[in-house]
């Protein structure tokens, strides 16, 4: 990240938390810092998962495609404004970024896309490539239910089982586009 794109960091609501939380615990004595060990590694975890997820909404309004139309796949875009808040699941948690969207020539009902996901390649179009990796593994190891509630335990992300039930159904659509060249490899 250059300087500007950083500058804001040291501004954010969730490292000035940090910050605070770390030294009101280097303030403690040891005896009560040992005491409130759980509490305090708790709240540091879900600080550092609220800066990440900033740091990810940030960069992926950074990331937007901005122009006033596309073409994909000999098909042409118009951008809509405003900007639209998206909902994208990434491995720390859902971000709500501000991004263009894009609706076919033709006036109101037409397909609708966003380049930023195409850019990103995101997974069913709101899944980061690293979250749906991890939730994937997750619910090939257990029911949806108990990876929802193992993944809510890890902190960061927290899909619900029937967010989660979908992502296969997505993750073998991509594998039938593409099985050939795979199986191979």
């Amino acid at each position: 990240m250059g300087s500007s794109h950083g500058s804001w960091l040291m501004t954010s609501g969730p490292l000035a938390e940090l910050n605070a939380l770390i030294e009101r615990r280097s303030s403690m004595a040891p005896a009560d810092a040992a005491a409130n060990q759980p509490e305090f590694e708790g709240k540091t975890r879900q600080l550092m998962a609220a800066l990440e997820r900033e740091i990810h909404e940030r960069d992926f309004e950074r990331l937007d495609v901005e122009v006033a139309g596309v073409v994909v796949d000999g098909v042409r875009y118009m951008a809509q404004w405003p900007k639209t808040r998206g909902e994208y699941t990434t491995a720390t948690g859902v971000i709500h970024p501000l991004r263009t969207t894009y609706r076919a020539r033709g006036g109101h009902g037409g397909l609708t896309i966003v380049p930023l996901e195409l850019r990103l390649g995101l997974v069913g179009g709101n899944w980061t490539p690293l979250a749906a990796q991890v939730a994937g593994e997750f619910i090939a190891a257990v029911p949806s239910a108990k990876a929802a509630e193992l993944l809510a335990k890890l902190g960061g992300m927290a899909p619900s089982a029937s967010h989660l039930d979908r992502l296969p159904k997505i993750l073998q659509g991509r594998w039938e586009k593409e099985r050939v060249v795979l199986e191979a490899a």
